[in-house]
């Protein structure tokens, strides 16, 4: 489905923001975006549906398979109990500016939530890693929807 920015008429990455068809450089104001590359992905049964972002309530478990060349950053990763997983959230195409946050039911923006539908599509999550598997890891209460990049890994105390 093709999208037209109706502030400048760009046609390139437009995203539905409260209603409204914009670009992703009228939302940031012309910035340059940062270039990252994907340590991996994700794998599981949850998938979204046109761009629309529900609450994944039953978490499961999920792997992560990790593309080839990162073997040598998992040394001693078997001996961690859980991860932080920075990921990113590609399907979404709907965004909106403020919310109802689901815990106290306030009228925030979104930048004081936890709401998936951010511009940034950026995402992070604490998951128990049950066991690792050559360059995969199978992780329990990951929150991303299947074939999300996975971005950064990191150690967590929890």
């Amino acid at each position: 489905m093709d999208r037209t920015c109706g502030k400048c008429g760009g046609e390139e990455d437009v995203i539905v923001l409260d209603g409204e068809e914009i670009c992703r450089f009228c939302i940031f104001n012309g910035a340059e975006p940062v270039r990252i590359y994907p340590l991996g992905y994700v794998r599981n049964d949850h998938e979204m549906e046109n761009g629309v972002v529900s609450y994944i309530k039953d978490k499961g478990t999920s792997r992560i398979e990790l593309i080839g060349g990162q073997e040598r950053f998992l040394h001693a990763m078997e001996d961690e109990e859980y991860l932080t997983v920075v990921f990113y959230m590609h399907g979404i195409r709907r965004v909106r500016s403020t919310i109802l946050r689901r815990n106290d039911l306030k009228e925030v923006g979104i930048y004081a939530s936890r709401c998936p539908g951010r511009p940034s599509r950026l995402a992070v999550t604490e998951v128990k890693l049950i066991r690792v598997e050559g360059r995969d890891l199978i992780v329990e209460g990951l929150d991303a929807y299947n074939g999300s990049p996975v971005l950064d890994i990191k150690s967590s105390k929890r």
